[in-house]
């Protein structure tokens, strides 16, 4: 047992503060070896709730994480034995929702006005799945760029994090794909689906409001309406659905060409239509709007260099790449950076991914001492 911080000491939180206001005390339990549950208990205070000291800890809070998006899903029915959560099937074109196509785009803001006086009469049956946002039923282009980081995880730890099963429908359980990318798949399916004949992506579906009091996702009485497509979120979708492809292929090697086409189909419509979105807005918003298109265009140029080892995707990659001189903040290319960084020598070019990895380097240094500085080690 020590004192990692006292009431005194400041932390390394906003302006210095102290926000446990008491003694902080840390126990090491790196020397148990016998798995349980277990209670720390002070004499005079009482006994902490039980927690668990075993190998597969981490396992069990990912599996629930995981079902977290489970239960996320829209389009399907939920229960035992996959879930004690009941609910019906929601928002599923099969039990007369409708969905319609929508002439605006989500990158253009004001969604709920803009829903209504922009839809079309065109109706999109394919236009269901995906993962419902938080107090909400809509899925949007930021879910897709969530899915990235699940394959990434995949592809740091294909044996480790591939061989977890997870609640999933009999059909998904007991195919060959691993049960985490089975997830990502349920999320990108629905985009995939919504992909026009040129290619051009849409940034998801929404409602007309925010839900009425007192109605459930599969109660849903409000308009839908699917965004038309637009680089951004074209741009978004061929990033992840080329990383996807190169996951599947050592297990589904037909699902992996599909989502490799799609992907470049998403990029050639996004790059041919670029300039005719930007037009759309006055110079400072189009600025705006240019900056914003500048990350997911230079994630998908490096996914599709590995899924493709076409070296054009590398100069484009290059072009926007901010530790090869582009301007703009580093940060934002963290995906970039990091996905850089570990790949193998003798791939890429070796200035850069060397830059890639000290710049990886720099970040944990900078975390670690953040975290050394506040009392819960955040």
């Amino acid at each position: 047992v020590q004192i990692l911080k006292s009431a005194a000491d400041r932390e390394t939180f906003k302006d210095g503060r102290n926000y446990a206001k008491t003694d902080v005390l840390g126990m090491d339990f790196g020397a148990f070896k016998t798995p349980g549950r277990y209670r720390v208990y002070v004499e005079g205070i009482g006994c902490s709730y039980p927690f668990e000291i075993a190998d597969d800890v981490w396992t069990k809070a990912f599996q629930l994480s995981m079902k977290g998006l489970l239960h996320h899903r829209s389009g399907i029915e939920l229960g035992p034995p996959l879930t004690d959560y009941r609910r019906p099937r929601n928002m599923h074109p099969a039990d007369g929702v409708k969905v319609f196509a929508s002439d605006g785009t989500e990158a253009e803001g004001g969604w709920f006005k803009m829903l209504m006086e922009r839809r079309t009469d065109r109706l999109l049956p394919e236009a269901w799945g995906g993962h419902m946002d938080a107090g909400d039923w809509d899925r949007n282009s930021a879910h897709p760029a969530a899915m990235w980081i699940l394959v990434d995880l995949y592809e740091l730890f294909p044996e480790r994090i591939g061989g977890i099963p997870l609640a999933l429908p009999d059909s998904e359980a007991k195919n060959t794909i691993p049960d985490i990318l089975d997830e990502v798949l349920w999320n990108l399916d629905l985009y995939r689906r919504l992909q026009t004949a040129e290619g051009g992506i849409r940034g998801g579906i929404e409602s007309t409001a925010h839900p009425r009091p007192g109605e459930a996702s599969w109660q849903e009485s409000l308009m839908l309406s699917a965004y038309a497509p637009d680089p951004k979120a074209s741009f978004i979708y061929a990033a992840t659905a080329a990383k996807l492809s190169r996951a599947l292929t050592t297990s589904d090697t037909k699902l992996a060409e599909t989502y490799a086409a799609s992907a470049r189909k998403a990029w050639d419509w996004a790059v041919g239509n670029e300039e005719a979105f930007l037009g759309r807005f006055d110079e400072k918003k189009r600025q705006t709007m240019a900056a914003g298109l500048c990350t997911p265009r230079n994630l998908a140029a490096f996914e599709l260099w590995r899924l493709s080892g076409e070296a054009a995707f590398h100069d484009e990659f290059k072009a926007s790449f901010i530790l090869a001189g582009a301007p703009g903040d580093v940060n934002t290319q963290n995906k970039a950076i990091t996905s850089y960084a570990r790949l193998s020598e003798g791939q890429g070019d070796a200035a850069l991914r060397q830059a890639a990895r000290q710049w990886v380097v720099k970040t944990a240094d900078t975390g670690l001492a953040f975290a050394d500085g506040n009392a819960l080690g955040l």
